[in-house]
């Protein structure tokens, strides 16, 4: 197939639909498919790969592309980039990888218009149950991939009984609810390690020093400064108070060994499933009580172990993207099959 690839943000930016995008183009070019890849992301990389990128291509280029494509795949829908297809009528396969609506949960003019345009794709992918629900329900459910080739766990590293939290420094991923919470815990002659940065780290300081506990703030790590650092740590909690659409830091923590303790909202139940916990989304007390519950019942860390190798199984890059393929190829066949005209 002649796959025309379509991502708002590329590499060298850095965040999930970046990565997911360099993985799945790759993947299909592995397996022989030809891919062209179109971006809004203007800056380059050093990287060589398999196919074509176009970083904000000019109009008449992105129709060459859509007249050589067999069909269109979006990783993430994004009509600015679609709109060609109303000259060319290429079927097309959309995955959702977040909510269609505003980060207040309202439905804006755009939102009514990118869910009018899911029902025409072949098929439509969320990579969670919530965002299935929320967004398009007869869509298929596949999981995020995440780098197993980097993330796993390094044995000759000693594992502390230690509770993390890897991400941005921002509100509504709950980390003052964390330092609330680990004031009220057993752990408090221990430091708070908080892996990350953004603006509100003086805030957290001052709110660690007013409720008694020590922060170890790591600053941005990446590569196998991350995955060291996470093999240090017992618990990775993940106190999101927006509703994640999934949360690929849970698979990442539980491939380095940590049990991970996140929130019940949004895709986060979908991204741990049997092999952590969860805790009711904004609620201090039950937070409190799941950690103590961790390091109380040596059977729970047990009982979440023996399910971690599992899960992360499904969620290996080859297993998800080939998932994805399929779903392409049935697409692209149903297409081809309603054009062959009738023999009888």
């Amino acid at each position: 197939m002649k796959i025309l690839f379509t991502s708002h943000r590329f590499s060298p930016d850095v965040g999930g639909i970046e990565v997911n995008s360099e993985i799945l183009a790759e993947y299909f070019s592995s397996r022989g498919h030809q891919v062209r890849l179109i971006t809004r992301t203007s800056e380059m990389d050093e990287k060589t790969r398999p196919y074509k990128i176009y970083r904000k291509p000019a109009i008449f280029t992105v129709l060459r592309q859509y007249a050589w494509a067999d069909i269109i795949y979006q990783n993430n829908i994004e009509l600015r980039s679609l709109w060609p297809n109303i000259l060319f009528r290429k079927p097309y396969v959309i995955a959702i990888r977040t909510w269609v609506r505003s980060p207040k949960g309202k439905k804006r003019i755009v939102d009514y218009l990118k869910r009018v345009t899911l029902m025409f794709a072949e098929y439509v992918i969320s990579i969670s149950d919530a965002i299935r629900k929320d967004s398009y329900k007869d869509s298929i459910i596949i999981g995020n991939p995440y780098r197993s080739n980097l993330f796993k766990i390094i044995d000759d590293i000693e594992r502390r009984d230690t509770v993390a939290y890897l991400g941005r420094f921002v509100t509504d991923k709950g980390i003052e609810l964390l330092i609330k919470a680990y004031s009220r815990t057993h752990l408090t002659n221990i430091p708070l390690t908080l892996i990350g940065s953004g603006n509100d780290e003086t805030k957290y300081l001052k709110l660690a020093n007013e409720v008694g506990i020590r922060l170890r703030l790591t600053g941005n790590l990446y590569g196998e400064n991350l995955v060291k650092e996470l093999n240090t740590h017992k618990i990775l909690v993940i106190p999101s108070l927006w509703e994640e659409p999934f949360g690929n830091v849970a698979l990442e923590g539980m491939a380095c060994g940590c049990l991970v303790l996140a929130s019940d909202g949004g895709g986060l139940p979908d991204a741990v499933g049997k092999a952590g916990l969860t805790f009711k989304r904004g609620c201090i007390d039950d937070l409190v009580q799941k950690i103590a519950f961790i390091y109380q019942n040596k059977n729970v860390e047990m009982n979440i172990r023996k399910h971690i190798k599992e899960h992360l199984s499904n969620h290996l890059e080859d297993v998800v993207c080939n998932k994805y393929l399929n779903v392409l190829e049935r697409a692209y066949s149903n297409r081809k099959n309603q054009n062959q005209p009738n023999k009888y």
